[in-house]
């Protein structure tokens, strides 16, 4: 077998193309739909969705908030799947595999965790209207149930009443938040931490996971004023989008909480949310997408409208290209899992909407055998383990180098066409490596991102 010679680099080459805008779930009208139909822009329906997050199985996992539903479309054939709510909305715990069980109220932002294999992810929900952090088991499948917790504040649980609000760090049953928007994970050595945006407090907290005290909140930061979406990079530094008092977009260190600020909000209307995709942070800034440049300072021209209205004052529905696609207030995004495109919460129009991003070309790969077999790999950047689907059959070998050649793992396996395959990574260190499959017919490969 012609052997791979690798090359160091150091960035990617992003073509240029046009930032198309579709529906993606979600047909505009106010209203939701129950189990098993199809998820598209024409029988699904949501009221004012706000966050997504997508687990080690490529299944997307949504607040409904106005519904008060937890949902999953079904990444293998697309259907809705309604996982744990009520539509009167509430707080319980419980087991759900649709109505009543786990109930919440205005779910807000949502983080999966992704375990060792995808059996062990793990959902954590911002209950904004609960004022609390709740937890959902790891996925099994559809129509088994899973239980709803709560991890953190809400206070003691009073029938037909929210959850109890305030200001309080301290174990799980005495923490107290007050409307959380954002959440992301940030992992260590002890099962790691949740980052929670606590809006309505103005502050960035922490909420162990470890064992020893888990559920405990603490406080990373205490100086942004209504902080919304969040975003961590591989350094676990802590990207804020904060619509107010001009703050914009902040960097928080995870281990100091001292922030800077990386665009002001003069540049902006009133961020609610971003995403890093290498060198550009796309921010939802209400009714359109901005483009930010990291590799430059911001200006009045840094960050760009890269889709929607551009003074961002027509907030309506249309599908099209950059300038010409509308939004009606945007919550939170996510990325996909092949990073290709942004899944957008387009709250005012009832819909998630799909925004292309520039196709990405990465140099370093030279004199590889053509691939006879392709394959997806997800989550990417991944962690421990990866989900690896792929249109290859029959007897093959896994293998993984490092992006200057050097083999670090090599694995014979039997693969089945479009059936997922589940590879532990084990403790590689974070970086950039290379994943070749060898087949009977050709060699297949893919840059992935561990962290």
């Amino acid at each position: 077998m012609k052997k791979l010679i690798f090359t160091l680099v150091l960035s990617s080459i992003a073509l240029l193309t046009h930032a198309q805008v579709t529906a993606l779930y979600g047909n505009g009208t106010s209203g939701y739909r129950t189990s098993g139909n199809a998820a598209d822009s024409v029988n699904c329906a949501f009221t004012a969705p706000y966050g997504a997050s997508y687990d080690s199985k490529g299944n997307l996992w949504i607040t409904d908030q106005g519904n008060n539903f937890i949902v999953m479309i079904y990444a293998n054939n697309k259907t809705y799947q309604l996982r744990e709510g009520y539509t009167l909305g509430g707080f319980t715990d419980g087991a759900s595999v649709g109505q009543f069980g786990g109930v919440t109220y205005a779910p807000s932002g949502i983080v999966v965790v992704r375990g060792k294999t995808s059996a062990n992810d793990q959902i954590y929900i911002c209950d904004a209207g609960n004022n609390a952090i709740r937890k959902v088991d790891s996925f099994i499948n559809p129509g088994y149930a899973q239980y709803m917790h709560t991890l953190s504040g809400g206070g003691t649980k009073v029938q037909g009443l929210p959850g109890q609000s305030g200001y309080v760090n301290g174990t799980a049953k005495k923490s107290l938040f007050k409307n959380p928007a954002g959440i992301g994970y940030i992992k260590d050595a002890s099962g790691g931490y949740l980052v929670v945006a606590d809006m309505g407090n103005n502050a960035i907290r922490k909420v162990s996971l470890h064992k020893a005290d888990s559920g405990t909140t603490s406080d990373i930061n205490t100086t942004i004023q209504g902080p919304q979406g969040i975003f961590i990079d591989y350094s676990n530094n802590i990207y804020v989008a904060s619509p107010l008092n001009n703050q914009g977009i902040m960097k928080v260190s995870s281990t100091t909480g001292s922030a800077t600020t990386v665009v002001p909000g003069m540049y902006l209307g009133g961020p609610s949310s971003l995403v890093i995709r290498r060198t550009d942070m796309y921010i939802a800034d209400g009714c359109r997408i901005m483009d930010f440049d990291m590799t430059k300072p911001a200006s009045a021209s840094n960050p760009s409208v890269y889709a929607g209205n551009v003074p961002d004052t027509l907030c309506d529905f249309r599908d099209g290209s950059n300038k010409s696609a509308w939004f009606n207030g945007i919550a939170l995004m996510t990325i996909s899992p092949d990073s290709s495109y942004l899944v957008v919460a387009d709250q005012g129009n009832n819909r998630f909407r799909k925004v292309m991003l520039p196709t990405l070309h990465t140099v370093g790969v030279e004199n590889a055998v053509a691939p006879a077999g392709s394959f997806n790999v997800y989550p990417n950047p991944a962690s421990g383990h990866i989900s690896i689907n792929s249109n290859i059959s029959g007897n093959s070998v896994i293998s993984l180098f490092t992006i200057t050649g050097k083999q670090v793992m090599s694995k014979a396996v039997m693969m089945n066409a479009n059936e997922p395959y589940e590879l532990v990574l084990g403790n590689q260190p974070a970086g950039v490596y290379v994943l070749q499959i060898s087949s009977a017919g050709g060699v297949s490969t893919q840059k992935i991102m561990l962290q």
